[in-house]
Parts: C-alpha cells; sequence; structure tokens
C-alpha cells in the first residue's frame, strides 16, 4: 500500500511539472519521439526518489540544500525538450523550483495550524499524507501561475471550465485540512486516510484531463463550424474575384469596339458625334468597371465593391491606395483573408451606428523603407458589459482578427489594435524578396 501511494504521489508530480512546462514552453521538439520525452520525465522523477532515500542519513539543512539545487537542475535539464531561449528556460527552472517550496510551506503550514501535535511526532504515514498534500498544493499554485501568465487560456476558456478546473483542488485541500491526524499518529483508520489521499491525487489528474479533453472537443467543433463559415466566406470572394477578372476580359473587348468606333468617327469627321459617343462611354466606364486600379486584383475588387456597398448603406469611405502590385509580399489568398475581414468588421461596426457618424477610412500603401502597410479606421459601438471579468472571453470570440493576426505573423508582420474613441487597425507587413525591395541588403563586401 505504501508503495502504491508513493508511486502515485511521484505519479502526481511527474503530471504537474509535465503540464507547467508545456504551458510555459509550448510543445516539445518536434525530432523528440513521444516515448523518448516521457522517460525523460520518469528518469527525474527517478533521481529525485534515489534522492529522498539517500539522503536520510544528512543533516536536514544539507538534506533541503542537496535537494533543492538536484530539483533545479533536473527540471533546468528537462527544460531541453522544448524550444526556448536559455534565459526562458531558466526562469521556468527557477519559478517551479520556488512554486514547489511555497507548496510544501503552505502544506505545513495549514497542517500546523490545525493540528500543530502532529509535528512532534515522526510518523511515515503523517509523512506520506504531507507529501500528497503538498503536491496538491503545488498544483493549484500551478494552475493560478499558468492562468495569469498565459493570456490565451484567460481569452478562450470560460468562467464556468475555471470553476470546475480549481473546485477538485480547493475542495482536496479542505479535506486534507479537516484530516485528524492525531487519529493516523494512534494508528487509527490509517488506510482509509492514505486511500483517501491517493484518491484525491489521481482525481485532480483525472479531472484535469477530462476538462481538456471536453473543452478541445468544444473547440474542434466552434474551430470547424468557423472554418466552413470561412470557407463559405472565401468562396463568395472568390466568385467576386471570378467576376471582377470576366470583367477586366470585357473591357478588353469592349475597348476594341471604342478603338473601332472612334476611328469611324473620325474617318468620316463627325467630331460632334465622337464628342458625345466619348462622353456617354466614360460614363459607362466610371458605373460599370471597377474604380480601384492598382493592377491586384484582390483589391481592385475587394475595394471597389466595398465602395458601392458602402454607398447603399449611407456609410462614408474614403481610401487611399498607393502600391505597386508587383511589390506585394503577401499571395493574394492571403490578402484576400486580410482585405475581406478587415472590410466585413469595418462594415459590422458601422452598421448599428448613426448616419453622421457612419465612416470607414481604408489605407494601403508601400512606403520606402519597403514596408506593405494596412491600416483602418472606423466608429464603433462599445459592448463592453457593466462588470467585465479575465474570463468573459470564450472560444467562439475573436477567430476573425485571430485569422488576420495569424497570417500577418507568419509574414513576419506586425499586427496592431487600438480601441479608443476609433477602432483602428494596423498592419505592417516587410518586404523579405530582395526581387521586390528598393533596397536590398548589403553584402559582406558592402558593409
Amino acid at each position: 500500500m505504501y508503495a502504491f501511494i508513493t508511486i502515485t504521489a511521484y505519479a502526481f508530480d511527474l503530471f504537474i511539472i509535465v503540464l507547467f512546462m508545456d504551458k510555459l514552453l509550448g510543445k516539445r521538439k518536434k525530432q523528440i519521439p513521444f516515448p523518448v520525452f516521457i522517460s525523460c520525465f520518469i528518469f527525474m522523477e527517478i533521481i529525485l526518489y534515489l534522492n529522498e532515500y539517500f539522503s536520510k542519513n544528512l543533516s536536514a539543512e544539507l538534506s533541503l540544500v542537496v535537494t533543492i539545487l538536484l530539483s533545479l537542475l533536473t527540471t533546468f535539464g528537462l527544460t531541453f525538450l522544448y524550444d526556448a531561449s536559455i534565459w526562458h528556460r531558466i526562469f521556468v527552472a527557477v519559478s517551479f523550483q520556488i512554486l514547489a517550496l511555497f507548496g510544501e510551506y503552505f502544506c505545513t503550514l495549514i497542517v500546523q495550524k490545525l493540528n500543530p501535535s502532529v509535528f512532534m511526532k515522526q510518523d511515515e504515514t503523517v509523512s506520506i499524507l504531507m507529501n500528497l498534500g503538498s503536491k496538491i498544493v503545488l498544483y493549484l499554485f500551478i494552475l493560478l501561475f499558468i492562468l495569469f501568465w498565459n493570456r490565451n487560456i484567460r481569452k478562450y476558456r470560460t468562467l464556468q471550465y475555471h470553476i470546475l478546473l480549481f473546485s477538485t483542488p480547493v475542495i482536496s485541500l479542505i479535506i486534507m485540512a479537516a484530516t485528524p491526524f492525531q487519529l493516523l499518529i494512534k494508528g487509527e483508520n490509517v488506510f482509509f486516510y492514505l486511500l483517501l489521499f491517493t484518491s484525491l491525487a489521481i482525481l485532480n489528474i483525472m479531472n484535469y484531463l477530462l476538462l481538456e479533453k471536453v473543452f478541445s472537443t468544444a473547440e474542434l467543433k466552434m474551430k470547424y463550424h468557423t472554418l466552413e463559415q470561412q470557407m463559405q466566406y472565401q468562396k463568395d470572394k472568390y466568385i467576386q474575384l471570378g467576376a471582377a477578372y470576366k470583367n477586366g476580359r470585357s473591357i478588353l473587348h469592349d475597348t476594341k469596339k471604342h478603338y473601332f468606333a472612334i476611328s469611324e468617327y473620325i474617318k468620316h469627321k463627325q467630331y460632334d458625334r465622337l464628342q458625345d459617343y466619348l462622353h456617354t462611354s466614360m460614363e459607362k466606364l466610371e458605373t460599370t468597371y471597377a474604380s480601384i486600379n492598382t493592377g491586384n486584383l484582390v483589391i481592385d475588387s475587394f475595394v471597389s465593391n466595398f465602395k458601392t456597398v458602402a454607398k447603399n448603406n449611407s456609410i462614408y469611405f474614403e481610401e487611399n491606395i498607393s502600391i505597386d502590385a508587383n511589390r506585394i509580399p503577401i499571395n493574394d489568398y492571403d490578402l484576400c483573408v486580410i482585405i475581406g475581414n478587415l472590410l466585413d468588421n469595418c462594415f459590422n461596426a458601422c452598421s448599428p451606428l448613426t448616419h453622421p457618424e457612419k465612416f470607414i477610412q481604408l489605407e494601403i500603401y508601400i512606403n520606402d523603407n519597403d514596408t506593405f502597410l494596412i491600416h483602418t479606421k472606423n466608429p464603433y459601438v462599445s459592448t463592453k458589459p457593466e462588470k467585465e471579468t479575465p474570463f468573459d472571453h470564450s472560444i467562439k470570440h475573436g477567430y476573425g482578427l485571430d485569422n488576420i493576426k495569424r497570417i500577418v505573423e507568419e509574414n513576419h508582420g506586425i499586427f496592431r489594435v487600438r480601441k479608443d474613441e476609433y477602432f483602428d487597425i494596423i498592419i505592417i507587413i516587410p518586404i523579405i524578396d530582395i526581387h521586390k525591395r528598393f533596397h536590398p541588403p548589403l553584402s559582406k563586401r558592402d558593409r
């Protein structure tokens, strides 16, 4: 029984440190197989167990120092299973050790306040239970640390999720605090309390894994639904692009007819009729064909189409576009996602407003520093709740802007959102391709 409880305690410790590193360091290195990955953690637990076994012959102070140093070094060694900078590795190793010390301290403090007589007698059963209790306290501290360290957890996890997650370690600590350690010292109900504490440790692990599984399933369903919407959106936009392409072909066809008609008017010296014909043709061109002509099909079709949509909805639309289509640093698909989502967000934000306040500003340009910039500005209606908490977000929010941010970051760019009087979004993407740059990087010889 004691062996099983000891294994459970070390398994709980292994679970806690894997959880801590996964949340702070991200996924493990791709080249490391999972069996090797988990074996390294098991090996660390074996080292700590051997240290605990052999350090019994040392003094309390020396045993504590050796245990801390060994724990710190093994934790730091495990960080090399992840991709991270050296300072990030040091921070993770030191912070975990500090949290572990606080866990043991607070567990001891709780028991000392409620059952001070426990420490008057050394007992193996009490020692094992205290070890499990300190792991539960450490688990609670780890959850709190991860919650305030990882912004995405606060953003996409619901309040219900956090209540369920924190309920098990809190309830476990309440049960631990209510344990009559005096009876244990006397040898009464030892098996029951050992089994209870072991079950609490296993319950904390199972509760976390089940919650993550349920939430991951819900998140996948939401992402699948969002991707379906995005695919339909892309389909609609590509239909628009296709129509714009056909429209461009029709321009070429109509231009031939215009040249032929102009040639005939000039040939017969019918200049007055030619002037009327040119005036009528220009009016048709302005109403039929794209008003934005940058040479990029995505920008031309989207912005031209959106100008019409904005006009029909009494939205003042102002664009400032100055680009060389051959220098745009991202492909048309990514540009389609960015422009389409930005304009849709602007439209949705302006729709509830009254007419005098409805305006959208769009800037797309390439500056002299080989940088591609997109900027939108529009008013919006604030829907901020009266009492907002860090957990008010859920998985169904934020994927539109997240898609833009993901594409921008994949292209080594910067994505910034500012919400004050107006809603401002700025996207900055460097032109990396040397053939598209006005200022190619200097060679070593030039340096």
